[in-house]
């Protein structure tokens, strides 16, 4: 899932979190932007539909380093071989 942010750097990674229901994933800086008003950070489809969010919404927007980046890839690789 992807996300544009004005001051991230791009390809860095961040947890937005739904401040309404709690939801949160992890985005990946692919864009400059937001572009409009006074949003912080525009969102994927994907990412706005996991977070249940539609329109306008609030969040918190935590900026990832490079370790917490790859701890989601690596726990996900991690798996065992039975044969």
């Amino acid at each position: 899932m992807t996300a544009a942010h004005k001051t991230l750097p791009l390809l860095s990674y961040a947890k937005v979190t739904n401040l309404k229901n709690h939801r949160s994933v992890v985005v990946r800086i692919n864009d400059r932007g937001s572009f409009h008003g006074k949003r912080a950070m525009d969102l994927s489809y994907a990412a706005a539909k996991q977070l249940g969010i539609s329109g306008l919404g609030s969040v918190e927007i935590t900026p990832l380093s490079f370790n917490e980046d790859l701890s989601p890839l690596t726990s996900a690789s991690k798996t065992s071989k039975h044969g």
